[in-house]
């Protein structure tokens, strides 16, 4: 728990909810990508990866609840909290990457090279590098770490915090310096997760009346629904006219993006009104068992692909069985839960050593 969360209780019914949406859009991307690892069982999946412009809505919500007010806000501390909560799963989950597909290129050589031979590159440490820091998708750029396509979103994650303590630390010139070298692709997509930092405002914070955080959540019902049906009809166009300007390849901005982060705010808002505003306790078994779940989704996110990379290249299974389909992927689904721990262990072995250092560089410095 950070120090700025632990000043404030969030109600079971609103934690239910943020933990079963999160697992939930974990586990579409995840069912997305494995769709296409079989042939003709079940439908491919395309467009699963639009659940990460759900993801971005979602984390402007939570960053922006778990730092409600700039009262007590350190931005070491923060930086601490942010970095080693995404590094207790990325560098795990790069180090996967690295063991699982040197195996899946031996034994699958021809399968590996014709999909993800692109990312090998003539130096495949840089590009892990580069999304461990969250460099990886700065001004059009696309390092991918080996075949974990996922981790695209992870550089504009960082991005997101990196910008977002700023300016709670009211350091406006520096924000816009890290916005300005990050790039637009990082800027455009912050756009969205900005909405759901201000769903958060204008729903839960004490700012308002409960009359006017009502009028607020039937508005963004119909602002998500009106910009869903505005970014389907010209949302490519607007991104293919903004960043032709500009020159930057788009990348992974698409006008989808922001359809579906529309979509998800108009479903999103109201969930969040009633979980915060009406009397719904759910019984202690149900939020123990959603936190159990909503943990698991970082590393569901970051781990399946090259775990699915894997069971491709060895090629054992039959691609026409739905019911293997299933056996498999909740295989990996148990491995996964069963590696979660190690993620809580390193997330706590983080913060710790880097607040130590932190401490020890701050004293220095005033010596």
């Amino acid at each position: 728990m950070t120090v700025a969360a632990a000043k404030f209780q969030i109600k079971p019914g609103l934690s239910v909810l943020l933990d079963l949406n999160r697992v939930g859009l974990a586990l579409l991307v995840a069912v997305g990508h494995w769709t296409h690892f079989f042939q003709d069982a079940i439908p491919h999946i395309r467009g699963a990866s639009a659940a990460v412009a759900g993801f971005f809505v979602l984390s402007g919500f939570t960053i922006r609840m778990l730092y409600p007010t700039r009262a007590g806000f350190g931005l070491g501390r923060y930086g601490v909290e942010r970095v080693s909560r995404i590094w207790s799963v990325a560098i795990p989950a790069l180090i996967l990457t690295v063991v699982l597909d040197a195996v899946s290129l031996r034994v699958g050589t021809e399968f590996y090279m014709a999909h993800w031979g692109e990312n090998i590159g003539p130096s495949p440490e840089a590009s892990i590098s580069l999304n461990l820091f969250g460099l990886a998708q700065i001004w059009g750029t696309d390092f991918r770490p080996l075949s974990n396509h996922p981790f695209w979103s992870i550089s504009y994650e960082l991005g997101f915090y990196g910008v977002f303590g700023l300016v709670l630390a009211r350091r406006y010139g520096w924000a816009l310096l890290v916005l300005a070298l990050l790039g637009p692709n990082i800027a455009y997509m912050m756009a969205l997760w900005l909405a759901g930092a201000c769903t958060y405002e204008l729903l839960c914070s004490r700012r308002f009346s409960a009359k006017r955080q009502a009028q607020f959540a039937a508005g963004l019902v119909v602002l998500g629904l009106a910009g869903g049906v505005l970014f389907v009809v010209f949302g490519q166009q607007l991104v293919d006219g903004l960043f032709g300007v500009i020159g930057v390849h788009p990348r992974n901005v698409t006008g989808d993006f922001g359809a579906w982060a529309s979509l998800f705010l108009a479903v999103f808002a109201p969930l969040v009104w009633l979980a915060t505003h009406k009397s719904l306790v759910p019984p202690p078994w149900l939020v123990r068992t959603a936190r159990w779940l909503g943990n698991l989704t970082f590393p569901i996110y970051l781990f399946h692909f090259p775990i699915f990379v894997l069971l491709g290249s060895i090629g054992f299974y039959d691609r026409s069985s739905v019911w293997q389909s299933i056996a498999l992927f909740s295989a990996v689904c148990a491995v996964i839960a069963l590696l979660t721990p190690l993620t809580d262990w390193l997330k706590v072995r983080l913060r710790f050593g880097m607040d130590r250092t932190r401490v020890t560089l701050k004293t220095g410095l005033m010596v």
